[in-house]
């Protein structure tokens, strides 16, 4: 029976991956990709988180080089091992097919930490920006022109092309403003805006400002430090938490090596698989809930005092 089922869910999975990877299948591709696109549930709020578009597309935002093959090569990843974790911990065939959500969940959690990796070196992209571009204009007497087109020489990817955009846009004759409002678009740090409206205020008025540009970045620089620091504050609870989750996930396993016939008792009983339930669910929501408020980045949006 197990094997029935473990064998079906593989074979769906098999199928939706060699549909994305071979070309002689790429047809079934083409019709995977609009089932997807079509599908009200898996556009929606609650069935987006499977809709493997938003990975993608996602990834890309992220720049993480990730296809449809790849994506259901994770899902087929994760699919087993939540299989086999929740077979080990309910005993129940009917429970095993759940294990298709860890699948699903897994490119989603690999995407969430990409996202937070890109976001970092975005921050300190940012912080190089805004203080090479107060030195320049410092530099060149306010020259605020020639420094936007001299500060790309000394950036990296994504935010490089950004601002060549931006000043590409300038020479177009699009006002500054608007161009300096679709950056901030992109990048929506306070930091950013102020430095930018001070621009503005030079290039409009003149005037020695030097002392402003120079405690705006050095007010992004303070934002980035305090960011770290508060992130350090958090650490030692997130740490805890996780501890705390791999030694309810642990248990099962300690229970079957030290006695294999009361794991199975407690666990083939309503009170033992409601208990397993409860971790696995509270443990989820707790999760997305603790990266949540590791991640909150209101110092970087309100400044950094």
């Amino acid at each position: 029976m197990l094997w029935m089922v473990l064998l079906n869910i593989a074979g769906v999975l098999a199928i939706l991956f060699i549909a994305t990877y071979r070309k002689k299948y790429r047809h079934l591709r083409v019709n995977a990709r609009q089932i997807v696109i079509r599908s009200k549930f898996l556009n929606s709020p609650y069935g987006k988180w499977m809709n493997p578009l938003q990975v993608i597309e996602g990834g890309k935002k992220a720049r993480w080089n990730i296809d449809f093959r790849k994506y259901w090569f994770l899902v087929i990843i994760g699919s087993a091992v939540a299989i086999v974790l929740l077979y080990i911990f309910f005993r129940a065939v009917m429970i095993v097919p759940l294990g298709l959500l860890g699948g699903f969940a897994l490119p989603n959690v690999l995407l969430y930490y990409r996202k937070r990796k890109y976001d970092d070196m975005l921050y300190t992209q940012l912080s190089a920006y805004v203080n090479t571009l107060a030195n320049l204009v410092s530099t060149y007497d306010n020259n605020v022109f020639r420094a936007l087109s001299e500060v790309a020489g000394f950036m990296d990817d994504p935010v490089k092309q950004d601002i060549i955009q931006m000043v590409r846009k300038i020479e177009h004759n699009i006002p500054m403003k608007k161009a300096f409002d679709d950056f901030y678009q992109t990048y929506p740090i306070e930091q950013v805006k102020m430095l930018h409206d001070m621009l503005l205020l030079i290039e409009d008025y003149g005037g020695e400002n030097s002392d402003v540009l120079f405690s705006i970045a050095e007010n992004f620089d303070r934002s980035l430090i305090n960011r770290k620091k508060v992130r350090d504050a958090k650490a030692p609870n997130r740490k805890a938490f996780y501890s705390l989750m791999t030694y309810l996930i642990g248990m099962p396993f300690a229970l079957m090596i030290f006695s294999y016939d009361y794991y199975l008792t407690f666990v083939q009983s309503m009170v033992g698989k409601g208990i397993f339930i409860v971790v696995i669910i509270v443990g989820a929501f707790s999760a997305i809930k603790i990266e949540r408020i590791y991640d909150n980045d209101k110092i970087l949006q309100q400044g950094g005092n």
